[in-house]
């Protein structure tokens, strides 16, 4: 290529001197700068967009591949794939304990799991950088091709029935370790009948029949809550009739029922069940050769541990029987003493009874014959003597009031009166209830005979000896007078 315009100058425009542009020419004088970078720079450019729009047109034909498959046939996992999905070890994988992991090998010549993921030469699962697509035999004859429209279509059903065989896939994988946890549970019902419930017959059992301590220890054993072992066999008939259809749906490809809501939670209580059922069973069974371990060094006896054991039971339900009578004959023996001493006692106290009565007695004849002596009815007779007035008030406010009974003075009121108080106040107010009083005003009359003792002076020393006399007597002999009715209650 020319680039300077003297050299062809038929082919080339002159430059202008005056264009800022074609200032480099209107220089002669300077040689111009070699062209060859510049080139290199638009060369790399075009390179550069080329390959962006090559990985733009990659980029799109993967997207059509992964939603319509590129084709219209059966979709079939190719074994030139490998770039489309990376190898999981199974450490980091969630544990499956209903045998998701177990592996087949699919038409195209790969190793699937029961979930549809390809597996790699370790046994470790590849998870698909593209949807999962089921592996299905490659067609016998040529198909078709199908519009992009029902391509797409076919690949969700495809899809769904891939979802719905897993699902069933999971079940069926439930339902087997429910099964095999029963079938556990079988095996030790069996083992408890072989090897515990023979004990009772054969000659290992006769060892044990021979000594009184291992034989109540294989009693509280058969005391021991367990589980009929009956109860294996009708729980599996229950696992199996709910693991059978959903093996047949598997089993049919076309079948993609999913499985009834709550049959999972269900297999897995039949297994808790039966894996809780199966662990009392074997401790139960191994308390019984720990048994009959102990008695392998006994020669047998005569009687199986069948009868070993009703004869125990038989003894001790004897002993249990001497038992209560001698706690009943020693509950009658108190009960007996118990009631000898209660009837001693009511003895005593009817006596203690009959002796204070009888002193009660004495004392009170001893009173009533003071009660009845001259010297009472000197000192109280005015208290003795019948009338309608009875006291009222207390100390030096006392009076008399009329009530509608005739008797003597009212005892009761002669203590609430204060007249029986021990102080010259409490004798005050007895003279004043003796006495006519200070005036009618004060005392509104008395029908009794009085004392004649004044009452607006200091008594004289033979006052004062009467009054306290008769007070003594009141005090003393007041609850009796009032028995005797000499008094008024």
């Amino acid at each position: 290529m020319h680039l300077n315009p003297k050299a062809n100058p038929k082919s080339h425009k002159m430059p202008n001197p005056n264009s800022r542009r074609d200032k480099t020419w209107a220089r002669p004088d300077r040689e111009s700068a070699p062209a060859w970078p510049a080139q290199m720079v638009r060369i790399f450019a075009v390179g550069v967009t080329a390959l962006a729009l090559l990985a733009g047109l990659y980029a799109g034909w993967n997207f059509a591949r992964s939603i319509f498959h590129m084709g219209s046939g059966p979709d079939v996992a190719l074994k030139d794939e490998p770039s489309q999905s990376e190898p999981v070890p199974r450490s980091l994988l969630p544990e499956d304990p209903f045998g998701a992991s177990q592996s087949h090998v699919g038409a195209d010549g790969f190793r699937y799991d029961s979930e549809g993921y390809r597996l790699d030469s370790k046994g470790n699962r590849m998870i698909p950088t593209q949807p999962l697509r089921r592996n299905t035999p490659p067609a016998t004859s040529p198909t078709p091709s199908v519009p992009a429209t029902n391509a797409g279509s076919g690949s969700a059903s495809e899809q769904a029935r891939a979802f719905g065989k897993a699902r069933q896939q999971t079940e069926v994988g439930r339902g087997r370790e429910a099964l095999k946890a029963v079938d556990a549970w079988g095996e030790e019902a069996r083992l408890w009948r072989d090897n515990v419930e023979a004990l009772l017959t054969n000659d290992a059992g006769r060892r044990i029949a021979g000594q009184t301590e291992l034989v109540d220890q294989f009693r509280a054993l058969l005391a021991e809550k367990r589980p009929p072992l009956e109860l294996p066999i009708e729980m599996a008939t229950a696992v199996r009739g709910m693991l059978e259809p959903l093996e047949k749906a598997l089993a049919d490809r076309d079948d993609v029922t999913a499985p009834p809501q709550g049959m999972a939670e269900e297999f897995q209580r039949y297994a808790e069940e039966a894996q809780s059922q199966a662990a009392i069973l074997r401790q139960l069974r191994f308390t019984a050769e720990a048994i009959a371990e102990q008695a392998n060094q006994s020669e047998p006896t005569d009687v199986t541990l069948a009868e070993a054991l009703t004869q125990r039971e038989r003894a001790l339900a004897a002993a249990q029987a001497r038992n209560l009578r001698e706690r009943m004959s020693e509950a009658e023996r108190e009960s007996a003493e118990k009631v000898a001493a209660a009837r001693e006692e009511a003895m005593r106290l009817e006596a203690d009874r009959k002796t204070a009565e009888i002193q009660a007695r004495a004392e009170f004849e001893k009173l009533a014959a003071r009660a009845k002596s001259p010297d009472v009815k000197r000192y109280l007779g005015t208290f003795l003597a019948k009338g309608y007035a009875q006291p009222v008030g207390s100390y030096m406010g006392v009076k008399y009031e009329r009530t509608t009974t005739e008797g003597p003075i009212s005892f009761s009121r002669l203590e609430t009166s204060g007249a029986l108080e021990r102080s010259m106040r409490g004798l005050q107010t007895l003279n004043l209830i003796a006495s006519r009083g200070w005036s009618s005003g004060n005392v509104s009359w008395h029908d009794r005979p009085t004392w004649q003792f004044p009452l607006d002076r200091e008594f004289t020393k033979t006052d004062q000896e009467f009054i306290q006399r008769a007070q003594d007597l009141l005090r003393e002999l007041g609850p009796t007078l009032v028995e005797l009715k000499m008094l008024a209650p």
